[in-house]
């Protein structure tokens, strides 16, 4: 139950941090929370030893991780795309998210008998480091062209 109500504070918090802080700047907080998140696993191996570490670790980072995930299903297709494309674009994320969800189970397994846990945080931080930079360069280069 720890997971969940940690998402939902992360999501109404990103709300209010967007509506409040950010307005116009949705993407650049949505990036600044993927790479708060790649920060965040890499420490669950530090955190190993304590519970209540472990705890708080796993509240920060069901926060941040339903918090823009929330942003990005929802106010990203809007910012960045045309208002005749926005349910496409939406579609996409919908179906990027979706995908994720569904291989990262055996993905992480397959990477788990491998490496280790170890390289299981390694390479979630470098996913949402990523997603966070990918995020960074849509904000500066895509705008949505003018309707008409």
């Amino acid at each position: 139950t720890l997971l969940p109500i940690a998402g939902i504070v992360g999501t109404l918090g990103t709300g209010w941090l967007i509506t409040r802080r950010m307005a116009g700047r949705e993407a650049t907080a949505a990036a600044v929370i993927l790479f708060a998140l790649a920060g965040l696993v890499l420490l669950f191996p530090l955190a190993s030893g304590s519970l209540l570490a472990s705890a708080a670790l796993l509240a920060l980072v069901g926060a941040a991780t339903y918090g823009t995930g929330s942003v990005l299903l929802s106010t990203m297709p809007l910012v960045l795309s045309r208002r005749r494309e926005t349910a496409s674009v939406a579609a996409g994320i919908d179906f990027a998210f979706n995908l994720g969800a569904s291989l990262g189970g055996v993905l992480i397994g397959v990477l788990v008998d491998r490496a280790g846990w170890g390289a299981v945080f390694v390479v979630l931080a470098v996913a949402a480091a990523l997603a966070g930079g990918v995020l960074m360069v849509a904000a500066g280069r895509l705008r949505p062209a003018p309707d008409g």
